[in-house]
């Protein structure tokens, strides 16, 4: 890959002129290459008004249940490291699984007990943490205006979640595990909407964690 100098002038306050700039020099020095592009699709027939699924990018629940689970319209491709985000536009201290799965189906998610799935739930207690697939470092629930990462990194064999750019946890499941891999998610409560987004480049994720 070659790179080259690039100049970039902002007109405005510097405050604004600043968020701007930075933001384009993300952009521009962010490869692609690990970031993952797709639709989320439901796992089952749409048997109430449960949930809106918007251009297969945001998912708006409409009533309290963990009845329905969400995954990637495909299998993600088959790359050292996959990469995807969401971000929580309208949400509380719970109720919101992120991850990544081997079972498209979900016949069996009930908010506790799924197939093959490694993902991280923002629960109640100020943590973000999950079940027995996660392991997880100590940090503040993810509400409105957050966004969520996940990094599939078959270099490293093992599953990052990030939390507006930061590490918050890795899962004892191993991507060497998975047969093939999609993105999951869940919604439980009515009035939360989570999107497909793209905030943080992958290079600039921050690993400094402690555990």
């Amino acid at each position: 890959m070659n790179y080259t100098d690039v100049s970039i002038l902002c007109y405005g306050d510097r405050e604004s002129s600043h968020d701007i700039a930075s933001s384009l020099v993300r952009k521009l020095r962010s490869p692609t290459s690990n970031r993952c592009y797709f639709k989320f699709k439901c796992c089952k027939p749409k048997s109430s008004n449960a949930f809106n699924l918007v251009d297969g990018t945001k998912i708006e629940k409409l009533v309290d249940c963990w009845s329905y689970a969400f995954v990637s319209e495909k299998p993600l491709e088959i790359k050292n490291i996959l990469y995807f985000e969401i971000e929580v536009l309208a949400g509380m201290y719970d109720g919101i699984y992120i991850g990544v799965t081997e079972d498209p189906i979900q016949s069996s998610f009930s908010g506790t007990t799924y197939k093959p799935t490694c993902a991280i739930y923002n629960n109640s207690n100020g943590n973000i943490g999950g079940n027995k697939n996660v392991k997880c470092t100590k940090g503040a629930s993810a509400i409105t205006g957050d966004v969520l990462g996940v990094v599939f990194d078959r270099e490293k064999n093992e599953i990052r979640f990030y939390k507006n750019g930061s590490f918050v946890g890795r899962g004892s499941m191993k991507p060497s595990k998975f047969r093939v891999v999609y993105a999951f998610t869940s919604v439980f409560y009515s009035n939360q909407t989570i999107q497909l987004c793209e905030k943080y480049a992958y290079q600039d994720l921050k690993n400094d964690c402690t555990e």
